[in-house]
């Protein structure tokens, strides 16, 4: 019978090294990838992105998160949101300035210079699938 209760013990404890293992491969991949994923991606949602990013306003129901950080090579971790279908697009935009003015953290709409460090947030157009779409990125120094 203590042979049968340690061998579950040692399969339990196997079993949950190699979640912990799985889960570790999971964190890595999309903290070095630029992987997009949605709020519905629980892990990756509630690890990776930042309360900054959680908190900032939904500007269009098609939305995703990116989060990227790559070690040595770039001077900020980058945490992000980005918004497609947009039906009102300087509205949104605006909306989203006001919200970064109301953190205190400086907006911009293009990469600032070297010489400007700190948190920041990137305000950016991009094009998906056709669809105009706002990414609204929070910059953070190494």
């Amino acid at each position: 019978m203590k042979k049968k209760i340690s061998r579950l013990k040692v399969i339990l404890k196997l079993s949950s090294l190699l979640v912990l293992l799985y889960l570790s491969c999971l964190t890595y991949v999309k903290v070095f990838t630029k992987e997009a994923y949605r709020r519905t991606d629980t892990l990756e949602y509630f690890f990776l992105t930042r309360p900054e990013i959680k908190s900032a306003p939904i500007v269009s129901e098609d939305y995703s998160y990116s989060h990227h950080d790559v070690l040595d090579k770039d001077e900020y971790i980058e945490s992000g949101i980005t918004y497609c279908k947009i039906s009102e697009f300087t509205e949104a935009f605006l909306t989203l300035v006001k919200y970064a003015d109301d953190l205190g953290i400086p907006s911009t709409d293009s990469y600032p210079e070297e010489t400007q460090l700190g948190k920041f947030f990137l305000l950016t157009e991009s094009r998906v699938s056709g669809e105009r779409c706002l990414s609204f990125t929070l910059y953070i120094p190494k």
